[in-house]
């Protein structure tokens, strides 16, 4: 103690030798010391716990434990990222941070871009990079979220890269899970990965799947790349690549789906299958669009019962109602149609309906055709009507054609009988009758036609004779008429002179 006091002693007499200008400058000197003392003491409490520990392992490292550690990044006054951690250390070398209880955001344009937080954390001081582990939570500015095993940020001009049972949400709403997700540099977009599920509640299950997903706020889409695989419902959809849009409310509205896509729909043992160009799907309204080069086919079991080709085909799986337009083609049982438009309504079972034909309409069965202007099919009764400038082509048993001209007709196929009426024409042979109204009906034996009908006032010509009657009978095998009340007769080019001996 002697000693430090004669130490002061000497100090003091040699400041006391200097000059006063010398004197401010010692003064001033120790000021400084003493507030750089005083600084870090403070920080000492500040970060309450900040202890130095050797480690003696394999490897000999030293580490530095602390609670509360701020991580940030900013550039030419461009902030990129703001990382806290409620505890966590350092490496022996100062270059990773292993964070716990992981807090944070990364930026774009010095706005906040996304949030995160995880369980743990680490940050690589050298190359830059953030990996969060366990727990990791996701938040973007458009309200989408993400949870993930595992995330890493390389940078804000690289793709982040969530990595590890993925789950996508846009608010409430889930969009899909997957195996990994690769985030955007401007986090405006998103690919997911691996095995991908999507499902979005729209008031039935909706599930998506494909190699691929990539989500893009600016336009309102997620792409589809890869094995794509749509089901709603029992309504399943394939393709190679597809896309989906996003109406404002982050509600998923229509699916496209490209390069020969074909949709599936089951119902029990009836399948329907849809194939085209393009095919879209309302996944609101449930309707299923097919264009270029469509067709689609209803299976019983193995065998098809319809099949329809059109330039376009609409499907509402709510009402079971296939609207299909230009250059229609159907085959349905053994009934061959041609139209500009077509209308199918099938049965709670997925089965046949009913069937409308619209536009230059031709309906073909075994040898007998039918055209005109709409058709009606009745799948229940086995009944088909048409109307607008229709005509009738039946075969008899001898092979010998019967041609109906009317306004209107009906077809009974269980029957097979005709019914006529408006303008109705018939032309069979030589014979050529008319009326207002017409049945025709096969013979028993043969259920060929072979019986016509005429009700009201008819008129039959044969050759140079009209008959004219309230009814008219006529039948082809054996060939033959029958009129029948107010029965008048006209001959033509009746000869009266007489003839030259």
């Amino acid at each position: 103690m002697k000693k430090f006091k004669n130490f002061l002693n000497r100090i003091f007499e040699k400041y006391k030798s200097f000059d006063k200008k010398k004197r401010v400058y010692i003064i001033s000197i120790l000021a400084v010391i003493l507030v750089m003392l005083w600084a870090f003491i403070s920080a000492g409490v500040i970060t309450s716990n900040f202890n130095r520990a050797q480690l003696k392992n394999k490897e000999n490292e030293q580490k530095v434990d602390a609670i509360g550690i701020i991580i940030t990044e900013t550039k030419e006054e461009t902030k990129y990222f703001e990382i806290y951690g409620e505890t966590g250390h350092y490496s022996n070398d100062h270059s990773i941070a292993t964070l716990n209880n992981v807090i944070g955001n990364f930026y774009k344009d010095n706005e906040v871009s996304m949030s995160f937080q995880s369980s743990k954390g680490t940050y690589d001081e050298n190359s830059g990079v953030i990996t969060l582990f366990d727990n990791t939570y996701i938040v973007l500015k458009d309200g989408i979220s993400l949870k993930t095993d595992k995330l890493t940020w390389s940078g804000s001009d690289k793709e982040t890269i969530a990595d590890g049972h993925v789950i996508i949400k846009k608010g409430d709403e889930l969009i899909s899970t997957a195996e990994k997700c690769i985030i955007g540099a401007g986090y405006d977009k998103f690919k997911i990965t691996g095995k991908i599920i999507g499902i979005g509640v729209i008031a039935s299950d909706l599930v998506i799947e494909s190699r691929t997903q990539v989500f893009s706020d600016n336009e309102h889409k997620i792409k589809l790349n890869g094995d794509v695989k749509v089901k709603l419902d029992n309504l399943t959809v394939q393709s190679d690549s597809a896309d989906v849009t996003v109406r404002r409310n982050n509600k998923l509205d229509t699916a496209t789906f490209y390069n020969k896509p074909f949709a599936v729909e089951i119902n029990g043992n009836k399948k329907r299958e849809v194939k085209s160009n393009i095919l879209q799907v309302s996944l609101i309204n449930k309707i299923v669009r097919a264009e270029g080069e469509t067709q689609s086919v209803i299976t019983e079991g193995n065998t098809p019962i319809i099949i329809i080709n059109a330039d376009t085909q609409e499907y509402d799986t709510n009402s079971s109602v296939m609207v299909a337009t230009g250059s229609v083609t159907m085959k349905y049982k053994d009934i061959d149609t041609y139209s500009d438009k077509a209308v199918i309504i099938a049965d709670e079972k997925g089965g046949v309906k009913k069937i409308d034909l619209f536009g230059n309409a031709r309906v073909k069965q075994e040898q007998n055709e039918s055209e005109g202007h709409h058709f009606v099919y009745n799948a229940i009764t086995d009944e088909m009507s048409v109307e607008g400038n229709t005509k009738t082509i039946a075969i008899s048993e001898d092979g010998k054609k019967l041609t109906i001209h009317s306004d209107y007709q009906q077809y009974q196929k269980k029957q097979n009988s005709y019914i006529g009426s408006g303008h109705v024409k018939i032309w069979y042979e030589d014979y050529f009758a008319q009326g207002p109204k017409v049945s025709v009906f096969p013979d028993p034996k043969t259920n060929k036609p072979n019986l016509v009908y005429f009700v009201g006032r008819s008129k039959i010509v044969q050759q140079e004779k009209d008959i004219i009657a309230d009814k008219i009978r006529m039948t082809m095998n054996p060939k033959d008429f029958t009129a029948e009340g107010n029965v008048r007769t006209i001959i033509h080019n009746i000869d009266t002179k007489d003839g030259e001996l």
